[in-house]
């Protein structure tokens, strides 16, 4: 995500700059999480998947600065999505 992340800060003000977290060590610390996909939420967290899907990393992207509007929280997650296709070749600029 530190790519990515550097990437969209080049874009946005420094008041909105993603702070990237990595919580793979954490995840492989704490017990597993429940995930049961006839459930309708999945389970107890869509960030467990990871440890029940080879290859696949969760990304939570939360948004949400005081007096932020819904419009702007919105352009900045497709900034971020566009942004990760790109870097994974997927979309191209």
């Amino acid at each position: 995500m530190e790519p990515i992340a550097a990437e969209v800060n080049e874009q946005i003000s420094e008041r909105e700059h993603l702070v990237p977290h990595d919580r793979t060590r954490v995840t492989r610390l704490t017990q597993r999480p429940s995930f049961d996909p006839s459930s309708p939420t999945g389970g107890t967290s869509s960030l467990g998947l990871g440890g029940f899907m080879p290859g696949l990393v969760p990304v939570l992207v939360e948004m949400g600065r005081q007096n932020q509007h819904q419009s702007r929280r919105t352009e900045l997650h497709q900034l971020i999505v566009r942004t990760a296709l790109q870097h994974e070749g997927m979309l191209t600029a």
